[in-house]
């Protein structure tokens, strides 16, 4: 196996169970949200909307790409649903 490969499974293996368990609450809360309507599903995925549109800011900052401020209302777009934009 390659060396970043060996690196990456260290690091996973180094992970304590309760980061496992963690991950594994957000996964099964993120199943049913979508179940309990847009709104739920929304407010549940705010935080990781956030630092995603977030990330294509300054990227497109670094870039010069002239960005407009991340839009972080939900909106209808050809058939389904937008949670963020830059």
């Amino acid at each position: 196996m390659p060396e970043p490969f060996e690196r990456l499974r260290a690091l996973l293996e180094a992970l304590p169970l309760q980061a496992w368990l963690a991950l594994a609450a957000v996964l099964v809360v993120q199943r049913f949200a979508r179940r309990l309507g847009l709104w739920a599903y929304a407010a549940f995925a705010l935080p990781g909307t956030i630092a995603h549109e977030l990330a294509h800011y300054v990227i497109a900052s670094i870039l010069a790409a002239q960005p407009h401020l991340p839009r972080l209302w939900p909106e209808r777009r050809e058939g389904r649903w937008e949670l963020g934009s830059v």
